[in-house]
């Protein structure tokens, strides 16, 4: 999975044996030997899986969540410095993980299936602890104007980022298919081919619109695999990681 993030493309999966975070320059005038700025390898643990939630970040500061094998048995959050990639600070968490979102304060994951846990960014203290029983997370959660916003598998919910606090619960029409994001005055959600529009004040539903369905015409050589991963946008260019482990490259100049 891949970031766009200060003016660079950070990717996460395995390299050279080892699961790894890598910072990669978006210069379209670097040399292969200067596009990779840092890299951090994670412990070798023997059970670790390979990272499929994509890093996030916020001012000088990325986080991404290592799994373990087998995948109910929690992982790692890691917090890495976004200038030369040094660990910060990790935090274990206890089952099967989905996220994380992050702001300038705090970062936010499902710690398990229906459990929200903040920690402070600064240092990866635990800051507060949300059941949203009854149900299982769909994707990640996302931050907006100091409120968290997650989606269950019946719910959609909002609470407030410093304290946890319940702001608004409401019961979903049908399943999503993963987590929701915030556009101006929507918290939007998809499921199947429609995107959900609810009121970011008090999460009424105003109406549903077809998603827009994206190009798989780009045309890459036949020797670095298929398309593996979400396609991020930076300045101009397209980006993506391929079924061989290679991150592609893509603009109107260099096609």
């Amino acid at each position: 999975p891949l970031m766009p993030f200060d003016g660079a493309i950070y990717a996460a999966g395995r390299r050279e044996g080892r699961t790894q975070v890598l910072k990669l320059s978006a210069d379209n005038t670097a040399t292969s030997v200067k596009r990779l700025l840092w890299s951090y390898p994670f412990e070798a643990y023997p059970l670790a899986e390979p990272i499929i939630v994509a890093p996030v970040g916020s001012g000088t500061r990325v986080c991404v969540i290592e799994s373990h094998a087998p995948f109910d048995s929690g992982g790692l959050l890691w917090c890495l410095s976004a200038d030369d990639g040094h660990a910060l600070w990790k935090q274990p968490l206890a089952k099967a993980s989905v996220g994380p979102a992050v702001d300038a304060k705090q970062v936010v994951v499902w710690s398990s299936p229906d459990l929200l846990q903040t920690f402070d960014l600064a240092n990866g203290a635990s800051m507060w602890k949300k059941s949203i029983a009854g149900s299982r997370a769909v994707g990640a959660p996302t931050i907006a104007s100091n409120i968290v916003f997650a989606a269950t598998e019946t719910h959609l919910v909002a609470l407030d980022g410093p304290t946890g606090k319940l702001l608004w619960k409401v019961l979903l029409s049908k399943k999503p298919t993963s987590g929701p994001f915030v556009e101006g005055q929507h918290v939007i959600f998809p499921h199947g081919d429609q995107h959900a529009l609810h009121s970011i004040v008090d999460g009424a539903l105003l109406s549903s619109r077809p998603a827009t369905d994206e190009s798989d015409g780009w045309p890459i050589p036949n020797d670095v695999g298929t398309p593996a991963t979400p396609r991020v946008a930076l300045k101009g260019r397209v980006y993506f990681g391929t079924t061989q482990g290679t991150v592609i490259c893509l603009g109107a100049d260099s096609p």
